[in-house]
């Protein structure tokens, strides 16, 4: 059945530029057939947790001024349990922009507790931290 509603589909879209309710197709069935995929409630989850560890992570760099003139990026989530954090540093050279990498990861931990304060989290992703100079 649906095999059949299918290719009804596939000839109308060949023969039509646009559906119409009188061509036996409404056209929210047409757009419904037609759009993609929903993303997976995985995936609109984990999309959710980098757009608020992204906001906090703006937050504590914007207040501490030890953190001046840093920028988020992106953020990668390629691994389940790690974030990847990619900073650029507006005016630092190569060589400043390693150190300020190395001060992060050192703060690493009191970064992950306060995400998870931040977040209401019992368990925070690890963080690395990659600075790119400019």
């Amino acid at each position: 059945m649906e095999s059949q509603q299918h290719k009804k589909l596939h000839e109308l879209s060949q023969l039509c530029t646009e559906i119409r309710p009188d061509d036996g197709l409404t056209p929210l069935q047409w757009k419904k057939q037609h759009t993609s995929r929903k993303r997976s409630q995985q995936n609109v989850k984990r999309d959710r947790h980098i757009a608020a560890v992204r906001d906090t992570l703006d937050s504590i760099i914007a207040s501490d001024p030890n953190y001046d003139g840093l920028q988020i990026e992106t953020i990668d989530a390629t691994r389940p349990a790690s974030l990847c954090v990619v900073i650029t540093a507006h005016g630092l050279l190569p060589e400043q922009a390693a150190a300020v990498e190395q001060f992060l990861q050192a703060n690493e931990g009191s970064l992950r507790a306060v995400l998870a304060q931040e977040l209401h989290r019992k368990r925070t992703p690890h963080l690395r931290f990659c600075v790119i100079g400019t």
